[in-house]
């Protein structure tokens, strides 16, 4: 949660009503509060709009994507974890949920605010939660640790390959990951592919197929382990001070 979300939407006011009066920021408290009673009631609509009464579905990416346009991550993500917290013993708000609200900026000094609850099913308040951490999360900028993952599992990849799959099968090609393709910066891609074994690996796109491949010659040798990241790509991709990783979107509990 950064400038650009601040400057885009009201920054979300963090301390109690006394505090505001003493500090001489009543009008921001009041403001802050009033958005943040709206972002909850919109919550709960966007809950009930997406919600298939046949199927008992919800779709939450449509859903999410209402609610952050209109109030942005920082609110949204306040208003959530208000809520969590104080319904932390419903056993339908999942373990992940409750501990990604304790990491969440609170509302009034660390006190429950009752006016800034969702007042929905819990359940699929879970599942909203889910929704908006998971994309709060694609707008992080990877970690050295992320970036080497990556090129550990798209060698992973190359590995377990019997033979060359490409159209021509003169070359191997492996798909990035989904998550790796959506935070990725272009320095992010050159790093990646810099820790791989490998002489000239390429990236490239595909017709008809979503995301980057990453092409390697068929004469490589691809039992080696990756390299050692340069003292000036470790620099490079030096996580933000601050920032946490939270789990992925699908790897959550799922009830």
């Amino acid at each position: 949660m950064g400038a650009k979300e601040t400057s885009k939407f009201p920054p979300v006011y963090k301390h109690s009503l006394q505090k505001a009066v003493e500090r001489g920021e009543l009008g921001q408290y009041q403001l802050s509060r009033k958005l943040n009673i709206e972002c909850a009631k919109a919550i709960g609509t966007m809950l009930a709009k997406y919600f298939d009464n046949d199927t008992y579905e919800l779709y939450t990416e449509p859903a999410a994507r209402e609610v952050l346009e209109k109030f942005g991550y920082d609110r949204t993500m306040a208003v959530l974890a208000n809520t969590v917290r104080h319904f932390s013993w419903d056993g339908r708000f999942s373990l992940a949920s409750r501990e990604w609200a304790q990491d969440v900026p609170r509302l009034n000094d660390g006190g429950i605010d009752r006016s800034c609850l969702v007042s929905a099913n819990a359940g699929l308040t879970d599942q909203f939660v889910d929704q908006v951490s998971y994309d709060y999360h694609l707008t992080q900028p990877l970690t050295a640790a992320e970036i080497k993952a990556e090129a550990e599992q798209v060698l992973k990849l190359f590995q377990d390959m019997p033979a060359p799959n490409s159209f021509d099968k003169m070359e191997f090609m492996a798909r990035i990951s989904p998550e790796f393709h959506a935070r990725a910066k272009p320095n992010d891609f050159v790093n990646m592919l810099k820790l791989l074994p490998f002489q000239d690996p390429l990236l490239t796109t595909l017709p008809r197929h979503k995301g980057f491949f990453v092409v390697i010659k068929s004469n490589e040798v691809r039992c080696q382990p990756i390299q050692k990241p340069s003292v000036l790509a470790k620099l490079a991709a030096k996580p933000i001070p601050g920032n946490r990783a939270v789990g992925k979107k699908r790897d959550r509990e799922v009830r």
